[in-house]
């Protein structure tokens, strides 16, 4: 293993949280994390050195991903900006979406995020992602995956209960008797430094037991496994 330097491309600053800190977990080494969408400047101080701005959340990463090969390959635009590593994410909710409308029956969660990782190969006009790129999509989001560690009556894992297959966690994470996502006007509302105080020590203390219920998770962990 080597340090990296890992682009990201995700629905939001949380999601770039969790995600490095995985990285880290999985793989530790002096990497480095550019946080390429969505731009992250108006929070955290660190813009992605692109002048195109996209939206937040799963139609920015839809939007970027077909922006990123409209002049280029996403290869040369990869190594244009000296990216070793790509990683997209998006949550597997927007099969839901009326524009997206590609949900397929729970469980298993792979048919679904099949559907969701053909449409950003569509985006990105490719066939296929090579090594240089890494697709992950929680089922049914990040969310699931904090909601997992902190189950510990497991209400909604294990057995017969497929938390992949739970809709809007994060509204679950926000109420009792978790409460770790606060609440305003009347929805679970993700503030960036308390979800990392909260929810991202959650996953990599609990990693291996998350990754034992998610499968999602488990994907994205043998995929870091096998960097070159």
């Amino acid at each position: 293993m080597r340090p990296y330097t890992f682009g990201i491309v995700s629905e939001g600053p949380t999601d770039f949280d969790v995600i490095t800190h995985i990285i880290m977990e999985v793989v530790p080494d002096n990497h480095t994390f550019l946080p390429i969408q969505p731009d992250l400047s108006e929070t955290e101080g660190l813009g992605s050195g692109s002048n195109t701005r996209h939206s937040n959340g799963w139609r920015g990463v839809l939007s970027w991903c077909e922006a990123s090969s409209a002049d280029m390959t996403i290869n040369d635009f990869l190594n244009a900006a000296s990216i070793d590593i790509l990683i997209i994410q998006v949550d597997a909710d927007i099969s839901r979406e009326s524009e997206i409308n590609c949900a397929k029956p729970c469980p298993q969660a792979e048919d679904t995020v099949i559907e969701i990782e053909k449409l950003i190969k569509q985006k990105l006009k490719i066939n296929d992602f090579d090594d240089k790129i890494i697709c992950c999509v929680p089922s049914d989001s990040t969310e699931s995956w904090i909601l997992t560690g902190l189950d510990d009556l497991m209400h909604y894992h294990g057995g017969t209960k497929f938390i992949e297959c739970t809709q809007k966690p994060d509204d679950i994470l926000s109420k009792l008797p978790f409460r770790a996502i606060r609440r305003k006007d009347g929805k679970a509302k993700k503030n960036q430094v308390e979800y990392r105080e909260k929810c991202v020590p959650v996953v990599i203390e609990k990693w291996d037991y998350i990754r034992t219920f998610c499968s999602q998770a488990e994907k994205l962990h043998q995929r870091l496994l096998h960097l070159n």
